[in-house]
């Protein structure tokens, strides 16, 4: 989950904060999502939730359209400009960037999108897309709706809630677009709890849409061929394969720490033997080094935070924050405020990476000081919006879920 940055934490969000009660432990059982409330997860949910206008919904939504835009055009000036090294990308991956990014834009199926402010008047702003590292989608597709039933009875379901629905289309939009692939489709990750709820939603997404075989299996489990495509070993000398794979590890992860299985993907993919989601190019969109590009390229959008790649643009008293350009969790990110002290400064395992300097934004809080986080997915179009808060000016790995209405 992602560091958000606070600058003053003003907009009071009290007046649209709702009590409620979570569902009981056996309806999260049934579900098959007990680790999100238990353990060290027991106060993960928030027993509030929070008003959203539909005219703050549909704000959240254009900005995700434009953002989405902006984006991929910086994307496409990284690589007519060979700005690879200035936003993270090792040489090794270029090839495979620059041909998914030429070939595969309509395999981006799902990503997020990390904001401050959009509630009661504060503006929006983008602090990173999570665009190859998503979370959060079992409690947006299912804990949300059910937490929020008993507050809107007999409303149909919430545009910011049809996330489900959305998945569904971009699976189905695939099958039509590959008709001569089998409808066959294996999800991966590295055995994270977390990682295995969400490939689940995804998942049944595949199988509404029309998939015939859909499985899950661990990473180390999955067999790569570069002249045959992707497989797994069903018992000794048999095996199934995959024409379509959905993978939750992150590109760069395999760029820096698997490059044998960089150069597998690469023939495979351009080799035509399988199809790969979400795509290499979602690599350059994760890049908080895009941030600064598109600073410069657009910097009219009331989206786009100043951003740069020195942070001596940042000595004219400006907070701002200090960001790897890939990292998770809130690692090794620094807050810096207006006077020149650092705020927060995190540890991790992220600080070899090159760094940016982005402006920090204001986020929404509450009269309890904590302080609020919107995140808006992008299914191939503008989706499900979902929240976090935490007791203090960051959001990071130890926030709370947030449910939301739309009002």
């Amino acid at each position: 989950m992602a560091l958000a940055e606070v600058a003053h934490l003003v907009a009071s969000v009290d007046n649209k904060i709702i009590p409620v009660i979570p569902p009981d432990q056996k309806w999260f059982r049934q579900n098959g999502i007990e680790w999100l409330t238990t353990g060290e997860n027991s106060d993960y949910l928030a027993n509030r939730v929070v008003a959203i206008s539909e005219q703050e919904m549909q704000a959240y939504h254009a900005a995700v359209k434009d953002l989405y835009k902006i984006q991929m055009e910086a994307a496409r000036y990284v690589a007519q400009n060979n700005l690879w090294e200035d936003i993270g990308i090792p040489k090794e991956a270029v090839p495979l960037m620059e041909y998914s990014l030429r070939e595969e834009e309509h395999l981006h199926i799902i990503g997020r999108y990390d904001f401050a402010g959009g509630m009661e008047g504060l503006p929006i702003k983008v602090l990173e897309f999570n665009a190859d590292t998503f979370s959060l989608l079992p409690e947006t597709v299912l804990i949300q709706p059910q937490m929020t039933s008993s507050l809107q009875p007999g409303r149909t379901t919430p545009l910011s809630y049809r996330t489900l629905d959305h998945l569904t289309d971009a699976f189905r939009n695939l099958l039509r677009r590959h008709p001569d692939f089998e409808p066959t489709i294996l999800f991966s990750g590295m055995g994270y709890e977390e990682d295995t709820l969400n490939l689940q939603i995804l998942m049944n997404a595949a199988k509404a849409a029309g998939f015939q075989v859909v499985q899950q299996v661990h990473l180390e489990a999955v067999v790569f061929s570069e002249d045959e495509g992707i497989f797994i070993e069903l018992n000794p000398n048999k095996f199934q394969r995959f024409d379509f794979f959905f993978k939750m590890v992150p590109w760069d992860f395999i760029c820096f720490e698997e490059p044998d299985l960089l150069s597998l993907l690469d023939n495979i993919i351009r080799g035509k033997h399988a199809i790969v989601m979400n795509p290499a190019f979602s690599m350059i969109l994760q890049s908080k080094g895009l941030l600064p590009i598109m600073a410069q390229r657009a910097a009219d959008s009331p989206y786009v935070l100043p951003a740069s790649f020195e942070e001596s643009d940042f000595e004219d008293k400006k907070a701002y924050a200090a960001k790897p350009v890939f990292g998770r969790m809130g690692e090794n990110i620094s807050l810096w405020d207006a006077e020149g002290e650092n705020i927060i400064e995190n540890d991790g395992d992220y600080g070899d990476f090159p760094y940016i300097y982005q402006e920090m934004a204001e986020l929404n809080t509450d009269g309890r000081g904590y302080t609020y986080q919107p995140s808006v997915y992008w299914v191939q179009q503008p989706s499900g919006i979902c929240l976090r808060r935490q007791d203090g000016p960051a959001i990071d790995d130890d926030a709370e879920f947030v449910c939301h209405i739309v009002e």
